[in-house]
């Protein structure tokens, strides 16, 4: 019988340190991503953030540690061809040799229907169709009519045509329009009605409403996690997400300190209710004070 991708997917003390022990990329990460729940990414230029995406992916292979689904490794299952539990939407967009179909199928057989209906969601089926090959028009990685922005949309369908358990996406607005931010919104909802897993990178200001949930990596390590909740939506800041929840640059203060401050001021707000709101600017990141392996609870 068909194996089934079901429940939360767990990251169990993560230490990822592919050249040396002693310069470890990620860092004791334990996280769990709820099924059915979407999850914003966010930290700066190389606190890790795409590794962490491919390690829910099975790409990477920990040092120690463990990426549990249904109780199985992940990384065991891209070996044991099960691939279409995660749909993949990297920052470099790459088209493989062979037509537009092929791309979007993975060179599987597909249904026709769903493969015509994901294409609209994702605002490229009329596009395909005024190729002169329609979906039998050939590319490859060095050759194709589409823009960029139309290439993102493509992969994007890509991502998601199989159905997946989970979907990652990293950086997926980066060459798109403002239609296209229409249309990846329109996804995300999409997804969202699927119970559809998601986790996503973006430095855009614009989806966090769509989210539940805010993961925070700064150093290799999670600085914050918490839920979501939108306060006024005329008015969403993602730079007062990353400062009202990332860690301060260790160059300004040792992490020590910072926990240290950071304990403080949550008992100070803790005095009055036991969670914790921490204002994001149209946003605030709500964190329980007895959270622990859920997404929402720190990783030290």
């Amino acid at each position: 019988s068909p194996v089934i991708a079901e429940g939360d997917l767990i990251m169990e003390q993560l230490y990822y340190a592919p050249e040396s022990p002693s310069k470890p990329v990620l860092s004791n990460i334990s996280l769990t991503l709820e099924q059915g729940k979407a999850y914003f990414l966010t930290g700066g230029n190389g606190a890790g953030k795409s590794t962490l995406m491919r390690m829910f992916l099975g790409l990477f292979k920990p040092t120690s540690g463990h990426v549990l689904l249904n109780g199985m490794e992940v990384y065991d299952w891209l070996q044991r061809g099960l691939s279409r539990t995660f749909g993949y939407l990297p920052q470099d967009l790459q088209l493989v040799k062979g037509s537009i179909l092929d791309n979007l199928s993975h060179f599987r057989d597909i249904d026709d229907d769903h493969l015509y209906e994901i294409c609209k969601l994702c605002g490229i089926h009329e596009l395909i169709m005024a190729l002169p090959q329609a979906y039998q028009t050939q590319v490859s990685s060095s050759q194709s009519p589409l823009s960029r922005g139309q290439l993102q949309l493509l992969c994007l369908a890509r991502a998601i045509v199989n159905k997946p358990y989970l979907v990652v996406l990293d950086e997926p607005d980066s060459a798109l329009d403002q239609a296209g931010h229409k249309l990846l919104m329109t996804v995300l909802n999409y997804l969202k009605t699927q119970g559809t897993t998601v986790l996503m990178v973006s430095h855009s200001q614009q989806w966090l409403s769509y989210f539940d949930h805010v993961i925070v990596i700064e150093g290799g390590r999670i600085a914050k996690t918490g839920k979501v909740e939108v306060k006024d939506s005329s008015s969403q800041s993602l730079a007062s997400v990353s400062s009202g929840t990332a860690l301060p640059n260790k160059s300004q203060k040792s992490r020590r300190e910072v926990r240290k401050e950071h304990r403080e001021q949550q008992q100070k707000q803790l005095g009055a209710s036991s969670v914790n709101a921490v204002k994001l600017g149209s946003y605030s990141l709500s964190t329980s004070k007895n959270q622990s392996n859920k997404t929402g609870g720190e990783s030290e």
